[in-house]
């Protein structure tokens, strides 16, 4: 069946959180125990300014995809929205950047201005189907801010299909080897200009 990237207003979004936190567990390598946790921060994150998200919708040929059809598996998602002052992320990466040494100027401009990709996950089965690169395209693509910040689990010599997707893209460092509370590994925060493609400065 032919697969189809459609855009989510919240209510759909909010109606798919339950198959889309089952994907992004699967996807992490998370325990199931943190599925109802991820549901509710994920029903909050759909009412934040700017919010949108991407998904790709499995349906049948000859069918337009329906995001409120729960017969018609999503294989791909993705979501974000305006970050700022306050919100959790924020909060952590600002904290990451002053221990980096980031001076605070420079803090202030990287973040001003900036969608927050929140969370971009493939069905494990169907990953290497370049349906990641296609999410994130076509979200940036519909966004007004400057720029896309993103976090992404560290691994050695930056071997895996998200740093290979984000790389080609031309995301660069923020900042390297940062933790988020409940979580023990480390995180690299990414980020581009927008459009993607631009190749000048994040700042």
């Amino acid at each position: 069946m032919p697969i189809t990237f459609t855009t989510l207003t919240a209510a759909q979004f909010r109606r798919r959180v339950p198959e889309m936190v089952s994907i992004y567990i699967r996807a992490m390598g998370y325990s199931s125990t943190i599925s109802g946790a991820r549901q509710s921060a994920w029903n909050t994150h759909s009412r934040y300014l700017g919010f949108h998200s991407v998904a790709a919708i499995e349906h049948p040929a000859g069918e337009e995809p329906n995001p409120k059809d729960p017969t018609q598996p999503i294989r791909g998602f993705i979501y974000g929205y305006r970050g700022g002052n306050g919100q959790w992320w924020n909060t952590q990466v600002k904290a990451a950047l002053m221990v980096a040494g980031v001076p605070p100027s420079l803090r202030i401009q990287l973040l001003d201005n900036y969608t927050e990709l929140t969370e971009i996950h493939v069905d494990p089965s169907w990953q290497g189907n370049n349906i990641g690169r296609r999410l994130l395209t076509i979200f940036a693509d519909s966004l007004t801010s400057q720029r896309l910040l993103l976090s992404t689990p560290e691994v050695t010599s930056e071997n895996n299909r998200a740093f290979h997707l984000y790389r080609r893209l031309g995301f660069t460092d923020v900042v390297r080897n940062m933790h988020f509370p409940g979580d023990p590994r480390p995180f690299a925060i990414l980020g581009s200009r927008l459009p993607l493609g631009d190749n000048s400065s994040l700042i």
